[in-house]
């Protein structure tokens, strides 16, 4: 039995919200533990990595990830094997070249760099920190996938813990054991290394879990593994595709605020600022892991008769109503206690107030536009994704573009808001005039 027939509505949600509190929680605390240990620009520079591992990690899946909550879902929920292990070898001989690629790149920088530093030539310190992530983003990509498949095989609650918590869990209580307990110094191989140890261990702990306690065959999961020759069906890798694509924009945009006020002269301490707001915020975009989370599982499958539409209304309504509620109450205590949240980063910090209150109106849009685009994500309108990431790419880099120069990063938060009213706006309209759904149901 899944866990979602075990915990349904209320329950299930309420469960998964208290895990993305908790995850928040343990993300915060490593961001103030972070930033306590490094000069702004430095703590910049870390958000800034961290946005690159995302991408590479993203890309070198090829939009799989995704599409897997679409077409392996639907299988498992109606005990297709054979679909099940095809889709499943397919997905993994798909990704394995870009994975061997990625893999390959961060090898190869990985000896240039060790080399240069034994010649004396260059010190492995003196790269950026973002170099160093191309080391690790395959062991990220892997967990990226398999969280994908245990929420497709109805373990939304194991998914979370597994790709939010434990990762966490194993930063909070290695770096302060190595930066205060142990006096380390703050260095960038000693970022990396803890990161990759807790990106090894949740890649150990999802494959056992995966094997013990799903119905996926792992032995589908070797690429190069013997098997009977499926057939392969090509909406995978048209929805793939068109996943990709829009995975490509979406990543992208990811990076432009941050990258602006990186290569912007006179702004590289801002970045740090900036760090800290987007460290506040993300209380506000984890609000709809708790509703989205048992919800993705079941798009695919609700969009097929205006009877299974009607049932997935009540549950898009449900999860507008609860995110709704908790986004307002937690954007009013963010907003009421802001120079307290944004002074426990160090000082400085506090000039990051404007950008704070804008960044939170944001934040509040990106609740309210989940559900619309994950609709579109998961259904039969990939292009719709495409089309939804770029136009939201290009408002943020215009309005990014001409505002950062004079107002730094309080106008890199207003092309962040406007970027994801244009973004919600999109795909709401898009799945109004697709399906007849309202995505936002508080309109």
């Amino acid at each position: 039995m899944t866990e979602t027939r075990k915990l349904t509505g209320a329950k299930l949600s309420f469960l998964l919200l208290a895990i993305a509190l908790a995850t928040f929680g343990l993300r915060y605390a490593l961001n103030l533990i972070l930033a306590r240990n490094l000069s702004p620009d430095s703590y910049g520079n870390l958000v800034f990595a961290v946005r690159i591992l995302g991408m590479v990690a993203a890309l070198s899946l090829l939009g799989t990830a995704t599409s897997s909550t679409r077409f392996l879902a639907k299988y498992l929920q109606c005990h297709t094997h054979d679909s099940v292990d095809g889709f499943l070898r397919w997905n993994t001989r798909i990704v394995m070249w870009p994975f061997l690629v990625s893999v390959a790149v961060g090898c190869i920088v990985c000896v240039s760099m060790f080399c240069l530093d034994l010649v004396e030539s260059r010190s492995i310190e003196s790269y950026h920190l973002s170099v160093y992530m191309l080391w690790i983003a395959p062991l990220f990509a892997v967990g990226l996938l398999l969280g994908a498949y245990l929420l497709c095989a109805g373990r939304p609650v194991a998914s979370v813990l597994f790709s939010k918590l434990l990762p966490l869990g194993v930063q909070v209580v290695l770096f302060p054991t190595l930066l205060v307990a142990l006096y380390a110094a703050p260095t960038k191989l000693l970022i990396v290394g803890v990161l990759a140890t807790s990106f090894l261990v949740v890649a150990i702990a999802q494959l056992v879990y995966i094997r013990v306690r799903t119905p996926i065959p792992l032995r589908n999961l070797w690429p190069f593994g013997k098997g009977p020759v499926l057939p392969e069906q090509p909406e995978w890798l048209r929805a793939s595709l068109w996943l990709i694509f829009g995975q490509i924009f979406f990543q992208v945009a990811s990076l432009v605020d941050v990258t602006l006020l990186a290569l912007t002269p006179g702004r590289e301490k801002e970045l740090g600022y900036y760090g800290a707001v987007l460290a506040i915020i993300n209380v506000l975009l984890i609000v709809p892991q708790g509703t989205l989370t048992p919800l993705a599982a079941k798009i695919s499958s609700l969009l097929e008769t205006p009877e299974d539409r009607r049932e997935l209304q009540g549950e898009i309504n449900r999860a507008v109503h609860i995110n709704t509620l908790l986004g307002l109450g937690l954007a009013a205590l963010i907003l009421w206690f802001s120079r307290d949240l944004l002074s426990s980063f160090g000082p400085g910090y506090e000039a990051a107030r404007p950008a704070l209150v804008i960044a939170v109106g944001a934040a509040f849009l990106n609740i309210l536009g989940r559900v619309p685009i994950a609709v579109v994500a998961r259904s039969d309108m990939n292009s719709r994704l495409l089309v939804v990431s770029s136009v939201g790419l290009a408002v943020l880099l215009v309005v990014g573009t001409v505002l950062v120069g004079p107002f730094g990063m309080t106008g890199v938060a207003v092309a962040l808001l406007c970027s994801t009213a244009t973004r919600v706006t999109i795909a709401a309209v898009s799945v109004r005039r697709r399906y007849g759904l309202k995505p936002l149901a508080i309109v």
